[in-house]
């Protein structure tokens, strides 16, 4: 089972429930969530939001929240460096160039964009 990023949001008209299309909603396998996500690095670093995933919790983040995940993602970005060299080995990959752990911050950045283009949820 695999972490997946999803915005939506709720027509105003209608009520109905709307989700947003993503270039890539990748976050993470099931795993992640304590061996990335719950690792102490990321709460030393500052992050508030994300690091729950590792104590299981489902994120729904909205409104003024959308400012916290964009300010975690961006932490992520800035420390990758350290950030690997604190993570378990198995969550060390390339992808594309890139680490993963950059893919799920690049992907998490894209999510809070669009989820503000619509007053939307960004869900992990």
């Amino acid at each position: 089972m695999s972490l997946q990023l999803s915005v939506y949001y709720h027509d105003e008209i209608t009520g109905e429930e709307k989700s947003v299309p993503l270039d890539s909603d990748v976050f993470g396998w099931e795993s992640s969530r304590k061996r990335l996500w719950g690792q102490p690095i990321l709460r030393e670093l500052g992050l508030v939001l994300l690091p729950k995933l590792g104590d299981g919790a489902w994120l729904n983040i909205a409104g003024e929240e959308l400012n916290q995940l964009e300010l975690e993602a961006n932490l992520i970005l800035e420390n990758i460096g350290t950030i690997l060299q604190r993570i378990p080995n198995d969550q060390v990959r390339l992808y594309g160039g890139k680490s993963i752990v950059q893919e799920y911050a690049t992907n998490l950045l894209e999510a809070v964009k669009k989820a503000r283009t619509v007053n939307g949820i960004v869900s992990v």
